[in-house]
């Protein structure tokens, strides 16, 4: 008799668990709102896209800085990005998705870097190849829709023909513009103001950007006048952690201030987010 009452108890307890799962995932379902997240990795960056239509990881930082804060911003159930972009071959961008690998289902990765003789990046290669993850080729018109025609992250640099110029990790990095929420997000790796001055004049002259993500946590060659002159930005982001190379540059500090551009960082704000 008292086995069989433990066998209820067990089983009740199984259901009220169930239960609780179902809850919680009608309750995140009927409720959720897109998102845009900045992780603090340090010096390095990461960004998480989350839509109905499943999570973007654009970059994963170094080492595994990213783990923490990417479980703070997914729920305890959701172990799976759909979409990870790696900008380019340096470790403080790609490093981290050697751990994620380890917890985390990936579907898809998008990069364009074949030839780094990075030890690390090779070793990444070699592990989406093992796990058979497929990899999509990041370059010009490149777009992943999320869910609706007006909700897409867009790759607007490098095409081809940069690909076979660049000499530089950093001018490989792929720069995205994501249309998400009726806001525009542009995201730049750690490209230089030379090819980010191109791309904004080929693609974006004369439109709103509502958050700009700062490219190479605010180095000084990375913004001009010029660039910030063609686009209306709203907001920006610096992805930074302690470092030894000035990051961010008083130089970027102050053209943002020049312009009346409000800017949030990493280091100091954690993670930010925006919907």
């Amino acid at each position: 008799m008292g086995q069989n009452q433990n066998i209820k108890k067990i089983i009740l307890g199984i259901l009220i668990v169930i239960n609780i799962i179902i809850y919680y995932a009608i309750f995140n379902y009927i409720y959720f709102k897109p998102k845009v997240l900045f992780l603090p990795v340090g010096e390095g960056d990461s960004e998480l896209i989350k839509t109905r239509a499943g999570n973007i990881l654009i970059d994963a930082g170094p080492k595994q800085n990213v783990l923490v804060p990417l479980s703070k911003s997914t729920s305890l159930f959701d172990k799976t990005i759909d979409i990870v972009l790696i900008t380019h071959p340096d470790a403080d961008h790609f490093e981290g998705l050697l751990k994620i690998l380890d917890y985390y289902k990936v579907r898809v990765v998008v990069l364009n870097n074949f030839n780094s003789q990075n030890g690390a990046y090779i070793e990444l290669l070699l592990r989406l190849c093992k796990q058979k993850i497929p990899i999509v080729l990041g370059t010009t018109d490149t777009i992943i829709y999320l869910g609706k025609p007006d909700t897409f992250l867009k790759v607007l640099y490098p095409d081809m023909q940069n690909l076979q110029n660049i000499k530089t990790d950093n001018d490989f990095s792929i720069v995205s513009l994501l249309n998400l929420n009726n806001k525009k997000f542009l995201f730049t790796g750690d490209i230089t103001a030379k090819f980010l001055d191109g791309v904004v004049n080929k693609f974006l002259r004369g439109q709103t950007i509502d958050v700009l993500k700062i490219p190479h946590h605010g180095a000084k060659n990375t913004l001009s006048d010029n660039i910030l002159k063609n686009m209306l930005v709203g907001k920006a982001v610096i992805e930074v952690g302690k470092n030894s190379y000035g990051h961010p540059t008083d130089f970027i500090i102050n053209l943002l201030r020049d312009f009346g551009i409000s800017y949030q960082r990493t280091d100091l704000d954690g993670i930010i987010e925006f919907q």
